[in-house]
């Protein structure tokens, strides 16, 4: 699963969302960290707690409000780059 998750910087930001992530045994299978935003693959939640899950990353001091997204940045970009060349 991969997620967009936007924030207001402040230290210790990753910390907590990685926090959240352990509490629930949530395995990050990746992560790009932008400024402003934080990407986030992680093993597949539970389609029942899924909102759940989104709706504590957005409870997250300086953490606007979390959502799904189909694929991460860096996949997009190789997706792109592969287009041009082939």
């Amino acid at each position: 699963m991969y997620f967009c998750i936007p924030y207001i910087d402040r230290i210790g930001i990753v910390h907590d969302i990685a926090l959240i992530l352990m509490k629930r045994e949530i395995n990050i299978v990746s992560m790009e960290v932008e400024e402003g935003v934080v990407f986030l693959e992680c093993q597949t939640v539970p389609q029942d707690q899924s909102a759940e899950f989104v709706q504590e990353l957005s409870n997250i001091k300086g953490v606007q409000k979390g959502e799904e997204i189909s694929s991460m940045p860096s996949q997009e970009r190789a997706d792109q780059l592969d287009a041009i060349l082939t």
